[in-house]
């Protein structure tokens, strides 16, 4: 059975204010399934869909998932079976900590839009905006590293092209680095997706396993 404050308020309020909380479990895909299920009933979520297995990769890539298409989880979980070997920590940026910073320094910003390139969880090309304003949150950045077929559609500032851009995005979101956190076999991690980024250290001696969940409203 999962291990800490997850059947309290405390769990939560933690998720809801921090933007993640972190769950002790048994280290078996089991497990993890059976956590992310009675997870998935104490936030009400209709859906909490298992990903499976699999082998992580590490890169220092910033990550966010679209949160215009209709799919997209609110809460991601990751559980960890076997951690990455030298490195691979997992880093967490408050989004709602760097829309706010960025637009006071370049207000011009707020009305930027972005295309993002195919990956493997979306379709082939995506749009939507740099700043989103969500009902929980308020002013939210959206933002990952650039990967090549990614395009800033703008506008921009007229003293900003995109490398500069970037520059400044990336900037202000490492500056919102709330956690690192260091994988244990066990541990289950849960991420308000509509708040955070997130990216992976680089390691040197390996892949880990983790089972991955995503948590959704009825009708997502």
């Amino acid at each position: 059975m999962p291990r800490g404050p997850m059947m309290t308020g405390e769990f939560v309020h933690d998720l809801d204010k921090k933007g993640f909380g972190i769950i002790r479990t048994r280290p078996t895909e089991r497990a993890m399934s059976q956590t992310a299920k009675t997870l998935g009933d104490r936030l009400r979520m209709a859906r909490a869909e298992v990903d499976g297995t699999g082998w992580l990769a590490s890169s220092d890539l910033l990550r966010i998932d679209q949160l215009e298409r209709p799919e997209t989880p609110v809460y991601v979980g990751l559980g960890c079976l076997a951690p990455p070997r030298g490195g691979g920590a997992l880093a967490l940026y408050d989004g709602r900590l760097a829309g706010r910073s960025l637009i006071s320094r370049h207000g011009a910003l707020r009305g930027t839009r972005l295309t993002v390139a195919a990956g493997p969880t979306r379709s082939p090309r995506s749009k939507h905006s740099l700043m989103s304003f969500d009902q929980r949150h308020g002013t939210v950045l959206r933002y990952r590293s650039p990967l090549d077929g990614d395009v800033v559609d703008g506008p921009l500032p007229d003293d900003m092209d995109e490398t500069r851009f970037h520059e400044v995005v990336g900037s202000a979101v490492r500056e919102e680095r709330v956690l690192v956190h260091n994988w244990n076999p066990g541990d289950f991690l849960v991420i308000d997706n509509r708040a955070m980024l997130h990216a992976f250290c680089p390691s040197t001696g390996g892949r880990g396993e983790f089972v991955g969940v995503r948590f959704s409203f009825r009708g997502m």
